[in-house]
């Protein structure tokens, strides 16, 4: 069949009236009708990639001001409309977490923002050389245990230019905490 599942149906069906009680041929011939299926599923939910409209794309950062009420840790403002994530902000954030409260969605949307676009920029793949003189901390999958995301950061020290992390398999809700970071 090799993916030319409306070409090799038609001479299935032929081979059946054949050979009618050929249960390899049977079987073939519900495999290539399932997979026709599964493909006329696939193209009627699918969009034209002119029409996709990425959610990224249609955030309007500017919609959504900081009231003067939120109390929780604010962004540096970059003097064009804009936030700067400092090293503070991210302390301050993680202890908010810890508290289980939450920071402001201006905020949180602009990390997200943020890592996206570095995330875009960057390889998937990097070689790293370490001297010797210097350590690289490799982490496991920590299965989006906040907690114990911020007992490896207590006991190693804080991610940082001097003291870097790699996490392995990460799929988790804390990922981006740990991509900011």
């Amino acid at each position: 069949m090799l993916g030319k599942f409306k070409d090799a149906i038609k001479d299935l069906k032929t081979a059946a009236k054949v050979a009618p009680k050929d249960p390899d041929l049977s079987k073939k011939l519900a495999e290539c009708e399932k997979a026709i299926k599964r493909i006329k599923f696939e193209e009627a939910l699918s969009t034209p990639d002119s029409e996709v409209a990425r959610v990224s794309e249609t955030i309007d950062l500017s919609s959504m001001p900081v009231e003067e009420s939120y109390s929780g840790p604010r962004m540096q403002e970059d003097g064009a409309g804009g936030y700067v994530m400092t090293e503070e902000f991210v302390l301050a954030m993680l202890k908010e977490f810890k508290e289980q409260r939450l920071i402001h969605r201006r905020f949180a949307f602009q990390i997200l923002l943020q890592a996206r676009q570095l995330l875009r920029e960057l390889p998937s793949l990097v070689d790293i050389d370490i001297p010797s003189d210097r350590h690289f901390t490799v982490c496991g999958d920590v299965h989006g245990q906040y907690y114990d995301l911020l007992h490896i950061w207590e006991l190693n020290g804080n991610p940082g230019p001097d003291n870097p992390y790699l996490f392995n398999g990460e799929r988790c809700c804390c990922c981006c905490c740990c991509c900011c970071c």
